[in-house]
């Protein structure tokens, strides 16, 4: 039989205690333990009356816990306010509180100066981040799902692992960003500033690049699969092992690109400047969807039109 002791008690944290952790969610107590059958939680937040709450095989339904979920899907506004007291608080903070969990979802952080701000592994969904400033911000293994980046600055920014899927980054700035094996899928980097930021294995399916600069910009292994390069520039990008199988790449800047083993099946390239590029075969072009005033380099260029001429053709 485990014991609880709630009080005042905060849901939406993970406390940490000697050798095991509790974690109340959807209305359920789940708990593990390491070598010990006893475990208690001071909760502090939420307004119950103290009580000991006795129970076995592992759950137990708490007096409740329909509000309480329902309580825990909400931001922590106490971190709200924290965080508005500005970065150096709010880290300090952090670095003394590294167990607990960070929900701002659906706060308004427009235009706040959040310069190298911790929020890895926060719960950031729906959050309007628009115009502020998060250059050097920490944002590993962040949710940004659905949230408003629009015009923010993210420069520098680690955003390993975040989950920045449906999010809007539109004309945002991501140079030299850290977005390794980041989940970009369906969001909207419009215009947005990718100078040589690291995308490695990144998810960036239907996600929408039209005019971004991704210059430099490290794709390898990244899969682009149906999304919207439309004027985009990736000059000098990485695109090794990518998958760009039925993107739109139509004027896009693809000079001095390295495309090795990248795959290239019903990829739009027309009126695409592919010259100088590295490591590309017939083959790779012969999959494409089109190759219609795309300018290629006169030998490759000869090749393909003459094995594949109706890729020079309107559609």
């Amino acid at each position: 039989m485990f014991v609880l002791l709630l009080y005042r008690g905060s849901i939406q944290d993970v406390f940490r205690f000697d050798s095991g952790f509790c974690l109340l969610q959807m209305g359920w107590l789940y708990s593990r333990m390491l070598g010990r059958d006893v475990h208690k939680i001071l909760c502090y937040r939420f307004k119950l009356p103290p009580g000991i709450y006795l129970y076995g095989a592992g759950k137990i339904v708490l007096p409740g816990a329909d509000y309480l979920y329902q309580r825990s899907l909400m931001a922590n506004q106490e971190q709200l306010k924290l965080i508005k007291e500005g970065v150096q608080i709010w880290n300090a903070w952090r670095k003394m509180n590294p167990s607990i969990r960070v929900d701002l979802s659906g706060g308004n952080f427009s235009s706040m100066e959040l310069s190298g701000v911790d929020l890895d592994g926060a719960n950031l969904q729906d959050v309007n981040f628009n115009k502020a400033d998060l250059s050097g911000a920490m944002l590993s293994g962040a949710n940004l799902t659905e949230s408003s980046l629009m015009e923010a600055n993210l420069t520098g920014a680690n955003l390993k692992n975040a989950n920045v899927s449906e999010a809007d980054l539109l004309k945002a700035i991501l140079v030299r960003a850290n977005l390794e094996r980041a989940h970009l899928a369906k969001t909207d980097l419009t215009g947005a500033d990718v100078t040589e930021a690291n995308l490695t294995d990144a998810n960036l399916h239907l996600t929408n690049l039209q005019s971004a600069k991704l210059i430099r910009a490290n794709l390898e292994g990244s899969k682009l699969r149906e999304a919207n390069m439309v004027q985009a520039d990736l000059a000098g990008a990485n695109l090794a092992s990518t998958d760009l199988a039925q993107s739109n790449l139509r004027q896009a800047n693809v000079c001095g690109a390295n495309v090795e083993k990248a795959s290239m099946i019903q990829v739009n390239l027309q009126e695409a400047d592919l010259q100088a590029v590295q490591n590309i075969t017939i083959i790779q072009l012969s999959k494409a969807r089109s190759l219609l005033n795309a300018r290629l380099d006169p030998p490759i260029s000869e090749q393909v039109a003459k094995e594949y001429p109706h890729l020079f053709v309107q559609d």
